[in-house]
């Protein structure tokens, strides 16, 4: 949460994944389910170029899921 002064904001919370293709040709993803954005961000949504923004997530723990699973779960391509 955050605080300005006046009123107490929650930190937005959503899920990520972040897939990555190995060099075998095969991809390996890194599943989030509950994770926020780190930091303050400004993405002005009205540019007419491509713009890339760094943005940090931190994953936030599951504590409905199993043990070992609750901030992140990996998923490999066989």
């Amino acid at each position: 949460c955050t605080f300005d002064g006046n009123f107490l904001h929650p930190e937005p919370v959503m899920s990520a994944m972040f897939t990555h293709q190995m060099k075998n040709g095969k991809r390996i993803s890194y599943i989030f389910p509950r994770c926020h954005i780190a930091g303050d961000i400004m993405i002005p949504f009205d540019e007419k170029e491509y713009t890339a923004y760094d943005i940090t997530f931190e994953a936030l723990a599951d504590t409905t899921a199993p043990e070992g699973r609750r901030l992140f779960h990996v998923v490999k391509e066989s």
